[in-house]
């Protein structure tokens, strides 16, 4: 898919015209969702101001079958991270602490049982990119993605050629 196919997709059209009645519909933007299942460059993050995509791999045994209305009550975003639970029992029991996964809490039982393929970070630290993407290591031996800068402050990852990804 090209940059400009995207932009295009992006442009809300004069409204009450026929061609907002048309981009309302999003047939183009679900074509796109279709087309990038299975193409060689694959958008898996993107934040426009009318289109946001977070992309996560989810274990096929979780889709099956597949609780639509649970998907779509999904809560999730680049910025979560690994974390600390900590919980207060009743008074007489211990209290339980655990580290809890990125999509713990994303809404939805079948996204968490997936895996985040991004982490939006930000470290004042750094002298240049502040603010940056990190990707994860799913499959133990290098995700195989690669990061390509093409508008400043905007990337896209994509898998590489040569490998697929694969999360257990």
């Amino acid at each position: 898919m090209s940059t400009e196919t995207f932009d295009r997709i992006l442009k809300c059209p004069q409204f009450d015209t026929d061609d907002y009645r048309n981009w309302i519909k999003q047939a183009d933007f679900l074509d796109f969702l279709q087309e990038n299942r299975s193409a060689k460059e694959v958008v898996i993050y993107a934040n426009f101001r009318l289109a946001y995509i977070h992309c996560v791999t989810v274990p096929l045994k979780a889709l099956d079958p597949l609780d639509v209305g649970d998907v779509l009550g999904w809560d999730c975003n680049p910025t979560s991270s690994w974390g600390i639970t900590y919980t207060f029992p009743n008074k007489g029991k211990q209290p339980k602490a655990w580290i809890s996964p990125p999509l713990d809490g994303c809404r939805s039982k079948t996204l968490a049982k997936g895996e985040q393929l991004l982490f939006l970070r930000q470290f004042d630290g750094r002298q240049e990119d502040q603010e940056y993407l990190d990707v994860t290591d799913c499959n133990g031996n290098g995700s195989g993605l690669q990061s390509a800068k093409i508008w400043d402050h905007i990337r896209c990852i994509y898998p590489s050629l040569q490998d697929g990804i694969i999360c257990n």
